[in-house]
């Protein structure tokens, strides 16, 4: 299931390609998505600035302890908790 949480995922990753695939994904089901609408258009404004070369953004400050638990999540009850974690980074 493609989700703004997912997408959100991959733009922290540096993955702008994916997240923008899944932006446009939810705005195909639900055009009057703000948050997709906002997404997609932060993403391919980036992107037209940006060149094959920079394909992955690198993010100054990474949370080292989120990433660590990302990286080693492996029950569902581990991803609702980094899901959670995410979404209320983003608001």
């Amino acid at each position: 299931m493609k989700t703004l949480t997912l997408a959100a995922i991959h733009e922290s990753q540096g993955y702008a390609s994916e997240a923008v695939k899944i932006y446009k994904e939810i705005l195909a089901e639900d055009p009057g998505n703000e948050k997709a609408r906002l997404g997609l258009e932060r993403l391919t404004q980036k992107q037209a600035s940006v060149t094959k070369t920079q394909s992955r953004k690198v993010f100054a400050g990474v949370n080292q302890k989120k990433k660590y638990f990302f990286v080693r999540m492996q029950k569902k009850e581990h991803f609702v908790q980094f899901e959670r974690w995410l979404a209320a980074s983003w608001n």
